[in-house]
């Protein structure tokens, strides 16, 4: 007779994360960094995301936020899968719940002024640019999406044809407390606010203007990945 507390079961593995767990080069490598990090360890989710094709990465994100993980654990997971392709997460999301898991994951900005300008670019009509989640707290990052983006996500797909309308940049003046996450690894010094209720304002569009700029943050952010 067996003495002692039997090992308890896994539980089963959501249809979700099945296929997540499917996708990867080695699933039972990727089944394993999913275990540690349900048990805490934020680098085993970060270690996930990356090991999974960039189709499974924002999947993997939702898949941490549908079973409760730590928000530690959750904030990692988030923070890979959107840098690499926010497009992904997005999608696996949709926007009402991504606003939820952002706030679980409950960045820190603290480093951020009391209050601050942001900007957003891009090819369309104003309150088309301004409907979109990621603004950045740097004016020439904004310019280089007005006018250098190609359009494309991580994965290559084309998200919109980006030489439709005319290159403008938007600003608007927002408390810390708005912000929901801060991502700034890219260079971008990208933020997502909670409300999606903005009353931005035209910063500029001078074509001339938003392309020596864009030019200008296309440099230093080569100068940041070569450091």
């Amino acid at each position: 007779m067996l003495i002692g507390n039997p090992t308890p079961a896994l539980p089963t593995p959501s249809p979700l994360l099945s296929d997540v767990l499917a996708s990867a080069p080695d699933p039972r490598r990727a089944a394993e960094m999913w275990a540690n990090a349900l048990g805490g360890d934020s680098i085993a989710a970060a270690d996930l995301v990356v090991f999974l094709p960039n189709r499974s990465r924002g999947l993997a994100a939702r898949a941490f936020f549908d079973a409760n993980a730590p928000a530690p654990v959750l904030r990692e997971a988030m923070t890979v899968a959107w840098c690499q392709d926010h497009s992904e997460v997005t999608s696996a999301f949709g926007l009402k719940l991504l606003r939820t898991a952002l706030h679980r994951c409950r960045f820190d900005t603290s480093m951020l002024p009391a209050r601050l300008t942001v900007y957003r670019g891009g090819r369309a009509a104003q309150g088309v640019v301004a409907r979109g989640l990621s603004w950045s707290t740097r004016r020439d990052a904004a310019a280089w999406f007005a006018h250098s983006w190609d359009g494309r996500d991580g994965a290559g797909k084309l998200r919109h044809n980006p030489r439709t309308g005319l290159p403008i940049i938007l600003k608007v003046d927002v408390e810390r407390s708005h912000i929901l996450a801060t991502f700034m690894s890219r260079g971008e010094f990208e933020i997502v606010l909670r409300t999606p209720r903005l009353r931005p304002a035209l910063d500029t569009d001078d074509a001339a203007e938003i392309a020596k700029l864009s030019r200008a943050w296309a440099a230093s952010s080569r100068l940041l990945s070569s450091e």
